[in-house]
């Protein structure tokens, strides 16, 4: 999970490693490169397991969540490229099983 500062509301969130789509890539594609930027993994997307439309005006998002595995790497709090050095949004990155569900149920505003 990733934490992003200030997000909404200047709240920091926690999401699932992810992003927009750079033209011409395909959704794994994106996934794939999200991840690495992020959280420093190397993955393989496998099933689709649902989508969630997120409106929090400004913000409007079709999110797509795969199940993914790891292949290599090791845990870092990544970086956006698109973003200067004196702005990331990346606060912290951790690695939180899908069991832990009281803070999964926090995550989203």
């Amino acid at each position: 999970m990733v934490c992003h500062k200030g997000v909404i509301n200047d709240k920091d969130v926690w999401l699932p490693p992810g992003g927009g789509m750079e033209e011409g890539e395909t959704v794994k594609q994106a996934l794939r490169r999200e991840f690495l930027e992020e959280t420093g993994f190397e993955i393989e997307v496998e099933n689709f397991l649902y989508k969630r439309e997120f409106i929090h005006v400004p913000l409007h998002a079709i999110e797509l969540y795969f199940n993914v595995r790891i292949l290599s790497g090791e845990l870092i709090k990544g970086t956006d490229p698109e973003i200067n050095a004196d702005a990331q949004l990346i606060k912290e990155v951790r690695f939180i099983p899908v069991q832990n569900r009281d803070f999964l149920q926090k995550m989203y505003i």
